[in-house]
């Protein structure tokens, strides 16, 4: 004759069975909102209005440039307010 099968409890159970009801379980995950901040660079050489100092300024926002490249973050680059920053070479 074939052994009978007794029912068992919810407290008899192997305690894996829990995780095997949990497979069928949808899972629901909130999206926050993105919490980066850029990187920000303030200019500080004013290149002067007769550009007398835009050599030094010049070279103050290609050194922005490089850092902002290599950071690899989202960056801004805040400059004089009214200044005049005259490019005349290019610069690879």
């Amino acid at each position: 004759m074939p052994a009978r099968r007794v029912p068992t409890s919810r407290r008899n159970r192997p305690s894996d069975t829990r995780a095997t009801n949990l497979v069928g379980l949808r899972r629901n995950l909130e999206t926050l909102e993105d919490r980066s901040t850029p990187a920000v660079f303030n200019a500080t050489v004013d290149p002067g209005p007769l550009g007398g100092n835009n050599t030094a300024a010049i070279n103050e926002i290609l050194g922005f440039f490089a850092q902002a490249v290599a950071n690899g973050e989202a960056d801004v680059i805040n400059l004089l307010p009214g200044a005049n920053y005259k490019f005349t070479t290019t610069n690879n």
